[in-house]
């Protein structure tokens, strides 16, 4: 039954959270919130059937992964003590337990390399779906799936589908689509592999018409790792990233970069920040914001949630009215201070270091190509993620590292750990 729920939770984060969803008490609640919050209620039902005899999951005990988010939701929790708006630190916590919860959901029901295959080919149906209703969107000008039909975003004919706005959209086309590859690459049969090339230039059109900078970088970037990682030949790498190097070349020239890296850069030297109006002198002003932020708290953070209500009342440098960081390391380095940020910098590069190797030199193709995808996501999800405004509410995100720190404890260092690598848990 546990299992059958993980898989619906994965369904209904890929839906989106605004298709279908209640208010209750002035909270919304999605279907993937409703069905987390079940999904909690049947594990504390099962414990009191079992009389109270409930063991401690291995995954909290053997993985730094799932300790770390464990530490995370514990530090978001104890932050009530300074945050400034209660409200919101609710908000953060209940979206970092659901992450935490898939977590352990999946660590448990996810147990060996033939699990993974169904949840890929979810995430691939999925962004097909998506990919397909963006491009009705383009061709009709219809937005079936948006409630607010006056939308801005919907004004300036932009792709949206089920998300809040176009760089969450893109940043889910971006990141999912390496997923896409993975799926396309385990089934081996011609059609798919051309169907799926063609999902993958549909998706690659669509983050160009976005228009999302960070994106159209992301996408570059895990692309290039994409095409490194998969070629065997080190002559042939030779060539690859002479070709990918010109393609950076034609792209910063033909995107204004180089102005606008300037910009920035000359700013920065001469702590002469602008505070217009600009995209890129807002971006600045809520980092120097952030910084300060930091300082204030004594490197403690401002506590889960409550950067917007900083931005808000505390802010020094003019930021309009964007109360945001838009910027997913700056907005967990502001909000959750210094120590969960460099847990968190050493939780994403173990799993990076750990996919890379494993698409290196596992044996199974199966594993390498898994772990290559994920490579691929979390290299394009370094700089994707500074695209929107905050992640904290993104739920197909939470879920995404659910799968990936479940492959990760399951399949990799399970497979460190016994001598004989064939061997699988299975329910």
């Amino acid at each position: 039954m546990l299992r059958k729920l993980a898989y619906i939770s994965i369904v209904a984060s890929l839906l989106g959270a605004n298709l279908i969803s209640v208010g209750i008490a002035g909270f919304r609640l999605s279907l993937f919130r409703i069905v987390v919050i079940v999904i909690l209620i049947t594990v504390i039902a099962f414990a009191f059937l079992k009389n109270g005899n409930v063991r401690l999951p291995e995954c909290i005990i053997k993985s730094y992964s799932v300790q770390f988010m464990m530490i995370w939701l514990f530090y978001a929790v104890c932050s009530v003590l300074w945050v400034k708006d209660d409200m919101s630190w609710l908000t953060a916590v209940f979206f970092i337990a659901t992450g935490v919860i898939c977590v352990v959901l999946f660590s448990s029901v996810f147990r060996s390399l033939k699990d993974f295959k169904p949840v890929i080919l979810v995430f691939a149906f999925m962004l097909v779906f998506h990919v397909l209703v963006a491009i009705f969107e383009q061709i009709t000008g219809i937005y079936p799936l948006t409630s607010d039909q006056n939308n801005k975003f919907i004004r300036l004919g932009l792709p949206l589908t089920t998300f809040r706005n176009t760089n969450d959209f893109a940043t889910f086309i971006t990141l999912v689509v390496f997923i896409l590859y993975t799926a396309v690459a385990i089934s081996g049969k011609k059609i798919v592999k051309v169907l799926g090339s063609l999902v993958a230039l549909c998706c690659v059109w669509l983050v160009l018409v976005t228009d999302s900078r960070a994106n159209i970088i992301g996408l570059i970037l895990g692309t290039s790792f994409l095409l490194f990682t998969s070629i065997p030949n080190n002559k042939a790498k030779k060539y690859v990233i002479s070709v990918l190097s010109f393609l950076w070349v034609i792209i910063i020239f033909s995107t204004d970069v180089i102005e606008k890296i300037s910009i920035i850069v000359i700013s920065i030297v001469k702590f002469e920040f602008s505070s217009g109006s600009s995209s890129d002198s807002i971006r600045i002003n809520l980092l120097k914001n952030g910084l300060e932020f930091m300082i204030k708290t004594w490197g403690l953070g401002t506590g889960a949630g409550n950067v917007e209500y900083w931005v808000a009342n505390e802010a020094i440098y003019d930021t309009g009215s964007i109360m945001n960081m838009h910027n997913w390391w700056m907005e967990i380095f502001t909000g959750f201070g210094i120590l969960i940020f460099v847990l968190y910098l050493l939780f994403f590069m173990k799993m990076f270091a750990d996919f890379y190797l494993v698409q290196r030199d596992s044996k199974r193709s199966d594993e390498r190509i898994i772990a290559r995808g994920f490579l691929c996501f979390m290299a394009a999800f370094i700089i994707s993620s500074i695209s929107s405004s905050t992640l904290i509410n993104v739920e197909w995100l939470w879920v995404f590292w659910a799968v990936a720190i479940a492959f990760q404890f399951n399949v990799i260092e399970r497979g460190k750990r016994d001598e004989d690598p064939s061997h699988q848990l299975i329910l």
